[in-house]
């Protein structure tokens, strides 16, 4: 069912965004200080998030993903999260383009 409701879009966009602005103000300014306490309360809530979803991801027996896995089709890992995954903690350039909250 289609999400009927812009209004509830627009507050998750504002949500989001205002998150990643706070990410790219700790990541650009000088204030170490902000930087350490926004990781020491980001850092635990993304670990607790991502882990269990790799752990999900993670290659059964015959190497295939059991989460993307399907009955008429196996998906041979690493799978799309994995390597989505790889791609943003390893592989990325570390750039900054937030669009504006506005």
């Amino acid at each position: 069912m289609p999400n009927a409701d812009p209004a509830e879009f627009l507050a998750y966009r504002v949500a989001v965004y205002a998150r990643l602005h706070a990410y790219e103000t700790a990541a650009t300014t000088d204030n170490d200080a902000y930087a350490a306490q926004l990781a020491r309360t980001e850092l635990p809530r993304h670990l607790r998030h991502w882990l269990p979803r790799l752990q999900a991801h993670e290659p059964d027996k015959h190497g295939n993903c059991p989460t993307c896995s399907h009955w008429w089709r196996k998906v041979a890992a690493p799978c799309d999260l994995w390597r989505w995954f790889h791609g943003f903690l390893t592989v990325e350039p570390a750039h900054f383009d937030v669009p504006s909250i506005t």
